[in-house]
């Protein structure tokens, strides 16, 4: 009867549907009735459904003539029979809309069947399907939207590795995006949990491989077990980051594993601030089924739907024909109103508790806000958003670096670091224990920070006392200090410790707190033997040469000066008014004689007359005061100083020859500044440096020093050290300027927040002064008696640019005193009659001819003649004028 009754109801709905003669009234029926299918276990999110229609009921703004009528129909995801039977049931009952949660094994009948029928479903958990249903919208965000924020926030974070836990075969899939933001050959672990095991086997298989990046994607009521288990394993550090991919972080109580360090993070739908959730908390005070401990995204997205639908129903069927239909599973048709109400339900928005609700022309939910939620003292907090292109963080570093120094003041650091004098130096005392046991100036600088930050540590020098150094080129794996904190078994490492790019690509560096460079120590050249000649070292060859060619021509200038000018000429017998004869005192011997002993600061018994001869004897006399006095200086200083002969003088000398070995610390950033370098005189030498592996190089610093001290050994070393070795060895020294520009810093592990702690307090003892006070301490400690002596001699000879300018004012001077002569000659043979001699021209090359065919100092006058000097000089007499055939006294 119930199967007659059930057709005779449905063929009467169809002929009306058919007939255009359908029930509709002008506004909404009385009762609506919405349908839900949970499963058998889903209690909460019955309880939910049923609460939310109550509260659409008891609100008088919504469907105020209408009430909703909840059928709730409870099935076994593995009983698809049953299933189908009890959904088949909601449509007989006329339905308006049919809610569904998460069921992989039921969404495919549930979406088909409502499909059928034109009915909305209105789904709130996960669809990993990519199918689109015209009558389907889900509420929850799209798995591709949250995967892309996943993928966005390992970005942001700039993740190299990581590692995923995951349990349901739907992680992977929620996940897709993160595998998108590497590269080939990028490291990923995975790992799958078998629901009902422990997690210890799992996570202790992770803390093996040492990946400090964990995505967590497992049950959200396992969340906390996991994080409890991986701190017995110690995977819950400052150095691990957790990304956890459950959007009901919000529910979970986090007190027990709260460290302050560890990064902890996750996104949420729901923000449990929302002014709806605290009215819900508050009548869930007074008795209300809708208890918020049950609380979680599925269970607000149910109420949210339910709201949602009774919103659009009021706001587009008030005043519109509505009515619903039944329908038998046996005999398929379609809701007149289906089309309708689904297009209503995707065109509209409405504003719920997990924020804009809208839908695109799929059913899928769009302009998702996802809050990016941190693990805090006070619990969950919002340090960012998810806008659907991009990650938002808007975190207090203010707060978070109170947060970090306060953890960080309970803390006992591992200290890893070498023994390398000055920086560290382990004393010589059986008696002292733990820190006690180092002192230099790495350890005090550590003090100095300690004092701030309150910390504790612990020294550990590490093996074979290596900087770091990676054992094979892409390998990953680093050797000395720098694998000590890539394997974290050290929270720093300080030492002479280089930052370079090669090292910050896998640790993390503080400020840099001393600046320096490289530098070649050698030892002392010995002072040479003296010399016989040491006198000739003043002046450069080239300018013994240029001074005797300046005396040379002073002195041959001077006797040609003292032949042209008529003023040289003097009577020898000066009591004799009526000389027969007249000398020029500037013969060859006294010409040259007076040229040297005025070089010699002596003079001589004669001297010049002539302004000419006078010009050119003072601007000779100028010139041989500048050059003794030049001389004198310098010789003094070559006198007092010890001459060393080096055989390299700077780094190209070096790379220039093969007599001298060198090297450097093997595996330190000086090797590597050599092995990365494209100056050729620095490849030059790499290359040989290689070619003579291992004798070239040196397992310490110590060690390379103690070769320079045995000779004929050069080590390429940073200037700090090497000027802490030149101070403790006064036979060392340093050759040439230093190259390079670098910083020490202190290294931490990737990831470590301690970090910016450390700079910070490096920055302020730079500005206090208390790095310089440091430096002087350690490396300014001078051995008593020993002297900083330079690599160059004290004194260099002195070459023709220092002393250049005086010969050409020489030269200048010399001119000047020609010109002088040639005037005096043309004045005199102005004097004598035109018709008693040759023109000026004339008379002077016949002069000229004289000097050149060596004519002597004497002139002898005819003793016929009866005249004066003065006279003679006028009549011409002396230069070979025929005298006057008469003439009186």
């Amino acid at each position: 009867m119930k199967h007659d009754h059930f057709f005779v109801k449905n063929f009467l709905n169809i002929f009306l549907l058919n007939s255009f003669f359908i029930n509709v009234t002008a506004s909404l029926p009385e009762v609506i009735k919405i349908g839900a299918v949970f499963e058998m276990s889903n209690d909460d999110k019955e309880m939910t459904f049923r609460h939310a229609v109550d509260r659409v009921n008891a609100n008088n703004s919504i469907l105020l003539h209408t009430r909703l009528s909840a059928s709730v129909k409870k099935v076994t995801p593995e009983d698809i029979l049953d299933a189908r039977r009890k959904i088949c049931e909601l449509l007989e009952e006329g339905v308006a809309a049919v809610l569904t949660p998460t069921s992989l094994s039921l969404g495919s009948l549930v979406k088909h069947t409502f499909d059928t029928y034109n009915i909305p479903h209105l789904q709130t958990g996960w669809d990993y399907t990519n199918k689109n249903w015209l009558h389907s919208l889900n509420f929850h965000p799209d798995y591709t939207v949250v995967a892309t924020a996943y993928r966005k926030l390992v970005e942001r974070w700039n993740w190299k590795t990581f590692t995923i836990l995951y349990e349901e075969e739907n992680g992977l899939i929620r996940l897709h995006e993160v595998f998108k933001a590497f590269e080939v050959g990028t490291k990923i672990t995975v790992f799958k949990h078998t629901p009902g095991k422990s997690y210890r086997k799992l996570l202790k298989e992770i803390e093996k491989y040492g990946d400090t990046n964990i995505i967590l994607d497992v049950p959200t009521q396992d969340i906390v077990e996991v994080l409890k288990n991986a701190n017995e394993f110690h995977l819950l550090t400052e150095y691990h980051n957790y990304l956890v991919t459950s959007l009901d972080m919000f529910q979970l109580d986090f007190t027990e594993v709260y460290n302050g360090v560890t990064n902890i993070t996750g996104f949420r739908l729901v923000d449990p601030e929302h002014l709806e959730i605290k009215i819900e908390a508050i009548r869930d005070e007074a008795g209300n089924r809708w208890p918020w401990k049950r609380k979680n995204t599925e269970t607000i997205l149910i109420y949210d739907a339910v709201m949602m639908f009774a919103k659009i129903m009021n706001d587009n069927f008030l005043n519109q024909p509505f009515s619903t239909a039944y329908f038998s599973c046996e005999y398929p048709t379609t809701w007149y109103y289906g089309n309708q109400t689904t297009d209503y339900l995707k065109w509209n928005s409405f504003h719920g508790i997990s924020g804009d609700i809208t839908f695109n022309n799929k059913g899928k939910r769009t302009n998702i806000t996802l809050d990016v939620v941190q693990i805090k003292k006070e619990g969950l907090r919002s340090i960012g958003n998810w806008t659907g292109s991009e990650i938002l963080l808007i975190d207090d570093y203010t707060e978070v670096f109170a947060e970090v120094a306060e953890v960080l003041a309970n803390k006992t650091l591992r200290v890893t670091t070498i023994i390398e004098k000055p920086y560290v130096i382990e004393r010589d005392d059986e008696t002292l224990t733990g820190n006690e046991k180092f002192e230099g100036y790495c350890i005090d600088l550590l003090n100095e920070i300690k004092k701030e930050l309150k910390f504790n540590y612990i020294v550990i020098p590490v093996k074979h006392g290596r900087h770091g150094k990676e054992k094979r080129p892409g390998s990953g794996q680093w050797d000395g200090m720098i694998g000590e904190l890539i394997n974290r078994k050290a929270d720093i490492a300080i030492a002479d410790l280089t930052i370079t790019t090669e090292r910050q690509q896998v640790v993390n560096f503080s400020k840099p707190y001393m600046q320096l460079g490289i530098g070649i120590l050698f030892k002392k050249p010995d002072i040479t033997a003296p010399n016989l000649f040491s006198f000739m070292y003043p002046f450069s060859t080239e300018v013994w040469i240029t001074m005797a060619t300046a005396y040379l021509g002073v002195t041959i200038w001077m006797y040609i000066l003292a032949r042209i000018t008529p003023h040289e000429w003097s009577n020898p017998h000066p009591c004799e008014p009526h000389p027969r004869e007249l000398v020029n005192q500037f013969n060859h011997p006294n010409s040259l004689w007076f040229g040297i002993g005025s070089l010699m600061q002596q003079g001589s018994e004669f001297a010049p007359r002539a302004i000419s001869t006078r010009s050119l004897a003072a601007i000779w006399w100028f010139f041989t005061l500048i050059m003794i006095s030049t001389y004198t200086a310098n010789l003094a200083a070559f006198l007092t100083a010890k001459r060393m002969k080096s055989p390299i003088e700077s780094a190209s000398d070096l790379a220039s020859q093969t007599a001298i070995s060198y090297g450097c610390l093997e595996g330190g950033s000086t090797w590597n500044f050599f092995n990365n370098t494209d100056h050729d005189v620095y490849r030059r030498m790499f290359r040989n440096m290689e070619e003579n592996k291992p004798h070239a190089y040196s397992k310490s610093t110590q060690k390379g020093v103690d070769r320079v001290a045995k000779g004929n050994y050069a080590f390429i070393m940073e200037t700090t050290s090497l000027r802490y070795a030149r101070k403790q060895n006064c036979e060392l020294t340093q050759i040439g300027e230093k190259f390079v520009e670098k910083s020490y810093g202190i290294a931490f592990p990737q990831g470590s927040p301690y970090n910016t702690h450390f700079s910070k307090e490096i920055l302020l003892l730079q500005e206090r002064g208390v790095l310089t006070n440091l430096e002087e301490k350690w490396l300014g400690k001078i051995q008593d008696g020993c002297g900083d002596e330079s690599v160059s001699p004290a004194a260099a000879e002195l070459n023709i640019l220092n002393v250049g300018g005086i010969f050409i004012l020489l030269g200048l001077g010399v001119a000047f005193a020609c010109i002088i002569g040639v005037g005096e000659f043309w004045w005199k043979t102005k004097k004598i009659p035109i018709e008693e001699r040759d023109s000026v021209f004339v008379e002077l090359v016949s002069r000229m001819k004289e000097i050149v065919t060596g004519a002597g100092s004497t002139r002898i006058i005819d003793k016929s003649f009866d005249m004066d000097i003065d006279e003679f000089f006028t009549k011409g007499a002396l230069f070979g004028v025929p005298p006057p055939k008469k003439f009186s006294k």
